[in-house]
């Protein structure tokens, strides 16, 4: 498992230590050295999300981090069907309204927008976290798979 996957369970393993004070927004930030496969991953989660809502998002996207192949080359499949349509099916998304969905240029254009947003916000790869404090709107963003103890403490730190 790479550092990458690892971190994954990262900020949800915040979110469940610090239920009251801390949540999770996730954006995709697909990088060019990780297509063609990681824009059609992205876009296969959102389609999730806009399916059946947040639970199979996240069921969708751990599936995906935990089978992808970190080169571009996304999920092997040894019966060339699409695997991200695999996934789908797995967990009973709709197939017609996934590929409809999976086709719509509003998903595309949410993709450009979280990268944009992430851009603007100081992140330039993968991991990026950024926390920021609801009520004084102080900003930390922190680079790269670092560990939960990391994270924990800028949160404090951002909290007081």
């Amino acid at each position: 498992m790479s550092l990458f996957q690892r971190f994954h369970e990262t900020p949800k393993q915040l979110v469940n230590e610090m239920p009251d004070k801390v949540n999770l927004v996730f954006r995709h930030f697909p990088l060019g050295f990780h297509e063609p496969m990681a824009s059609k991953e992205a876009t296969a989660s959102i389609c999730a999300f806009e399916l059946v809502g947040n639970e199979k998002f996240w069921s969708y996207a751990d599936t995906i981090m935990f089978k992808t192949q970190l080169d571009g080359k996304g999920i092997a499949t040894k019966n060339n069907e699409d695997p991200l349509l695999e996934i789908a099916k797995a967990l009973n998304l709709n197939v017609d309204k996934f590929n409809e969905c999976r086709a719509s240029e509003k998903v595309a254009q949410r993709i450009k927008d979280n990268i944009a947003d992430g851009s603007n916000s100081g992140v330039n790869g993968t991991p990026g976290v950024i926390l920021r404090n609801s009520k004084t709107n102080k900003v930390s963003i922190m680079a790269g798979a670092v560990p939960v103890e990391m994270i924990r403490e800028a949160v404090v730190k951002l909290l007081n």
